[in-house]
């Protein structure tokens, strides 16, 4: 059969996060490994310091704890050497859009632009495996008989579906070879800004005269996160006790463009 556009190297991805929003949410580990020819080739890991806390639903489901992440790098000092590894070789995940669009916020937030290919093994498992009730990435590896050593670990969870992919590709790619042809993933996000010197400053003073206790890195936030955060705080402890600043000006500085 003609194999020109079915994909042979890709690099599988899966990402552990600190919730469900990627705009609020951080990425807590990143699991890759690089498929050349159908082998194994390389294998990409790290955990990840999120700048908030990890809540114990996450905790729970993927055993990383914020003792574990206390040390690890940011996500801007990991990009560089996940991107290197990446090599612009088409992604291949489960549900891949959730994964990405978390990336591509990263990404962006660092300054790099972030276009990839990709192909999602759950879309694959919806078209070829109908008889499947449940298509989640533990269903589909137990329907082909694939060893998963540690669910919801992100190393994990990129083998599984590199082993999915490989099993649907070799058993359907001959009678629907565009379904394995990496198609191009599109998500739009507005450039993200830091916060500005009067954002951060009013944050500090908040925590100082309101004695907010905290994990948040201040200094890591964009503009619209110190935006919702000022909200949160003020929301839940009032404003400064003492106005020493113009409310209107920094709440102009909050503006989310």
């Amino acid at each position: 059969m003609e194999q020109s556009n079915i994909v042979q190297s890709y690099i599988a991805i899966d990402l552990e996060m600190s919730g469900l929003n990627p705009k609020k949410d951080k990425i807590i580990e990143i699991g890759a490994v690089r498929i050349e020819n159908g082998k194994e080739t390389g294998v990409f890991s790290k955990l990840i310091q999120p700048g908030c806390v990890i809540e114990p639903r996450i905790e729970e489901l993927t055993t990383i704890t914020n003792e574990m992440t206390a040390n690890a790098p940011y996500i801007e000092d990991v990009l560089p050497e996940f991107l290197e590894f990446e090599r612009n070789l088409p992604l291949v995940a489960h549900n891949i859009m959730f994964d990405y669009r978390f990336l591509k916020y990263a990404a962006v937030r660092a300054g790099y632009r972030y276009e990839r290919t990709g192909i999602d093994t759950l879309k694959l498992a919806r078209l070829f495996c109908s008889e499947l009730e449940h298509k989640t990435l533990d269903s589909v590896c137990k329907f082909f008989k694939i060893p998963m050593e540690h669910h919801h670990r992100a190393l994990s969870d990129a083998r599984a579906a590199a082993a999915i992919f490989e099993c649907l590709k070799a058993r359907y790619a001959e009678q629907n070879k565009d379904a394995f042809t990496p198609s191009a993933l599109i998500f739009l996000i507005k450039k993200q800004q830091l916060l500005t010197k009067h954002q951060k400053e009013y944050l500090n003073d908040l925590v100082k005269c309101n004695r907010i206790k905290h994990t948040i890195n201040i200094e890591r936030l964009t503009r619209a996160e110190a935006s919702r955060l000022t909200d949160q705080w003020i929301q839940q402890y009032g404003k400064l006790r003492q106005e020493q600043k113009s409310w209107k000006r920094i709440k102009e500085d909050f503006t989310d463009v």
